[in-house]
């Protein structure tokens, strides 16, 4: 079984927990039901996806599925956060399958939402892309 559900429209980075409130159910309530689900038709393997941007803010800028997740994100992302937690929690505890999680990089280049013109550029330009730090992160 893969579950790739997600409800992502027009990101608000200032209130990100808001944005992301659909897609958060889907990462609880809409994993715990497929994961049942999976469990009453006996899936040998339940294949989920995850995201890449709630890292720990520890060791070097290359991260894998086995790099923590952030234990204190942004007060405006704690929700998501908890969310993303939730999700890979329950797949990789789930005994009764192989539970995966796979954390999805971004894509960037023309044809993404990274290229020139493109929602990421924009936001950043319109100052509505927040930097944490130095934004080298």
């Amino acid at each position: 079984m893969v579950h790739e559900l997600t409800a992502i429209g027009e990101p608000d980075m200032r209130h990100f927990d808001r944005a992301f409130a659909h897609t958060n159910r889907l990462r609880t309530e809409g994993t715990d039901h497929l994961l049942s689900a999976g469990r009453a038709v006996g899936v040998r393997r339940f294949v989920a996806q995850s995201v890449t941007m709630p890292y720990a803010r520890t060791g070097g800028p290359v991260k894998t599925e086995e790099d923590p997740l952030d234990p204190s994100p942004a007060r405006e992302m704690r929700r998501s956060v908890a969310a993303i937690r939730h999700l890979e929690e329950a797949v990789l505890g789930a005994g009764w399958t192989e539970g995966i999680v796979l954390r999805y990089g971004g894509f960037y280049g023309p044809g993404t939402s990274m290229a020139p013109g493109e929602q990421m550029p924009e936001l950043i330009r319109k100052r509505k892309f927040p930097l944490v730090g130095d934004g080298g992160g």
